[in-house]
Parts: structure tokens; C-alpha cells; sequence
């Protein structure tokens, strides 16, 4: 449950800031364009749950 909640901030992290969103309003039609998102998103993640402090515990 925590890791679903910590995924949904870190998307929204990369929504609401302006060069992600100008990015993905402009790529969503190209389906090349959405996958970089995911992949960017996906490392970001990666990165959240790698710090110690963004860690979540085992449900």
C-alpha cells in the first residue's frame, strides 16, 4: 500500500512540474514519447525507494 503511495507522489511530482507537463501533453499521442515518460518515472521511482528515508516497509 505504501509503495502504490509513494509511486502516485513521485508521478506527481513529474506532472506538476512544468517541463515533465510540457513534455507529456506534447507526447502522449506519440507512444515513444509515453514510453520515455514511464521510463523517467520508473527511475525516479527507483530513486525515492532506493533513499533510506522513502524506504517502505513490508506490508
Amino acid at each position: 500500500m505504501k509503495k502504490i503511495i509513494i509511486l502516485l507522489a513521485v508521478l506527481t511530482l513529474l506532472v506538476v512540474d512544468g517541463e515533465s507537463m510540457y513534455f507529456f501533453i506534447h507526447s502522449t499521442s506519440n507512444i515513444e514519447g509515453f514510453l520515455s515518460l514511464l521510463i523517467v518515472g520508473t527511475i525516479t521511482t527507483a530513486a525515492y525507494l532506493s533513499l533510506p528515508l522513502f524506504k517502505p516497509h513490508r506490508d
